[in-house]
């Protein structure tokens, strides 16, 4: 059974939609968690509920050994702090929209576009390029998370986030996306099957290179 809509859209305002992890204002991609899992005896009220956007979501679930999870009390101190900056007017609701994500993006476009080997966006040694940083940040910019790839007879159809990423019947652009979504499987930032058609979906170490990459163009 679905959370209250009522409980909610509360809680979402309580928040301002801020991510009660990393503070971060995410009006659109923010999730109402539960603290103690359903499956865990955990309930719907909302002292087990808390807002966290997508990549701190699942920093909350991963499990680890060398490190230490996140308990119960920390989440809920982290939830009534981020109520009170909120209330306070410490956390104001900052410009996140379209222009702004599009113009860090297109800097760092930038500058893989004119020195792509003295860019300093690297993983494991291996930089990735323009066409592979277009497709995974607007794969993290979706809604779904999902890379559509389909070629048809009049060639290749790329597209995520609504918005297709490469000349379709441009057999070099073509040439160039179907290597990078395949450089990003190997590389386990999408999850899917190397040259093949169908759908792909990000990882979380797909969002978190994504946020990197759109930091470094703030």
């Amino acid at each position: 059974m679905a959370i209250p809509q009522q409980r909610v859209d509360e809680i979402m305002a309580k928040c301002g939609r801020h991510c009660c992890i990393c503070r971060r204002f995410e009006p659109l991609h923010l999730q109402v968690n539960h603290i103690i899992p359903l499956s865990e005896g955990g309930t719907d009220d909302a002292d087990n509920l808390i807002p966290v956007c997508l990549t701190c979501h699942s920093d909350v679930h991963t499990q680890t050994t060398l490190t230490r999870r996140f308990s119960v009390e920390e989440l809920k101190q982290d939830r009534e702090m981020t109520f009170q900056l909120v209330r306070e007017g410490r956390l104001p609701s900052a410009p996140s929209n379209e222009d702004v994500i599009e113009a860090a993006l297109a800097k760092v476009l930038a500058v893989l576009a004119m020195a792509p080997r003295a860019a300093p966006l690297r993983l494991d040694d291996s930089d990735l390029g323009p066409a592979a940083i277009r497709i995974l940040v607007e794969a993290a910019r979706s809604d779904d998370g999902m890379v559509y790839r389909v070629r048809t007879c009049d060639g290749l159809e790329l597209s995520a986030n609504g918005k297709n990423l490469c000349d379709r019947g441009n057999l070099r652009s073509e040439a160039e996306y179907e290597d990078a979504i395949d450089r990003l499987i190997m590389l386990g930032l999408l999850r899917g099957t190397p040259g093949t058609d169908g759908v792909c979906r990000i990882t979380h170490q797909g969002y978190r290179f994504a946020d990197y990459v759109l930091a470094a163009g703030a």
